[in-house]
């Protein structure tokens, strides 16, 4: 879980390339870049907060899952 100070570092580290994006004097591009900054923000505060972005993306991770053995379910079987 992230901290508010880890959050505001993350914020700030943003924040040279949000002012300067009033220099910009065309409206689209302003917000192309705009939207640029923050996708990378909201990514970078997923990661942090969430977990780290594996090296490869297409690795699989193992799951544990607990099974319940007195569940009485009726939409599959399970083998022995």
């Amino acid at each position: 879980m992230m901290t508010e100070q880890e959050f505001l570092e993350l914020c700030r580290s943003k924040y040279q390339e949000i002012n300067k994006l009033n220099e910009i004097k065309d409206f689209y591009q302003y917000e192309k870049q705009f939207d640029q900054t923050m996708v990378e923000l909201s990514r970078m505060l997923l990661e942090r907060n969430l977990s780290q972005v594996p090296v490869d993306r297409r690795k699989k991770n193992t799951l544990q899952i607990r099974e319940n053995r007195d569940c009485q379910c009726t939409s599959f079987q399970r083998s022995p």
